[in-house]
């Protein structure tokens, strides 16, 4: 069963109950063992509104995992490295509990998905970066992007003009979002994205056994 992600949230299963997932990442349709039976889909909350809010509900999150299987994922952003802000944050992850950190945010996930993000873009393949969890804010490097593009919606809908305050435009997010849940490949990404290959390789095993390590 494909499960819903959130940048900083934790899943649940699409179209269970509450509806559809407000995140913008999608577990691959293959990660479900092609076509068995997946076990009960991880739970979700609502996004936190800061990383400290975050940090408070994970724990609670991880009470409730003691009984029922929890998903949790947020952005490495300037951290020193993801164990330590692992360590920091949940230092004892209770059996259902999977925590995991996009280094250094899930944008360089997409951005990892070089021929999806240069076709969305409509900019060259070739300027998309080779290695998009070095890049030190890969929201920046996917807005620097938008303002190549050959398409004026996307350089004026993306990315905002000089002297603005704003780190993006508000047709940012819905941008983002359809392009993760329509046209995002999370396998040609996970070539690129380290954080992101070990993410699915846990949802996999999830999949096939049930548990997540």
């Amino acid at each position: 069963m494909p499960v819903g992600w959130t940048a900083s949230g934790v899943a649940k299963p699409r179209g269970g109950t509450g509806g559809p997932p407000s995140g913008v990442l999608r577990w691959p349709e293959a990660a479900a063992g092609g076509g068995r039976t997946a076990p009960p889909a991880p739970r979700r909350s609502r996004l936190a509104t800061s990383i400290p809010a975050f940090g408070t509900r994970l724990r609670r999150f991880n009470q409730a995992a003691r009984h029922s299987p929890w998903f949790a994922l947020c952005d490495l952003d300037r951290d020193e490295c993801a164990p330590t802000r692992q360590q920091r944050y949940l230092p004892d992850p209770a059996p259902g509990m999977c925590f995991r950190i996009a280094v250094r945010s899930v944008e360089a996930w997409f951005l990892a998905d070089r021929e999806g993000i240069a076709r969305l873009l409509r900019v060259a393949k070739g300027s998309v970066p080779f290695a998009p969890e070095d890049e030190p804010d890969p929201k920046s490097s996917l807005v620097a992007l938008a303002r190549r593009s050959r398409s004026r919606a996307i350089r004026e809908g993306l990315a905002p003009v000089a002297g603005d305050r704003r780190r993006v435009e508000p047709e940012y997010a819905l941008m983002v979002s359809e392009f993760a849940r329509d046209h995002w490949s999370p396998e040609r990404a996970a070539n690129l994205a380290p954080s992101l290959r070990r993410t699915i390789e846990r949802c996999r095993r999830f999949a096939r056994d049930g548990r997540w390590r």
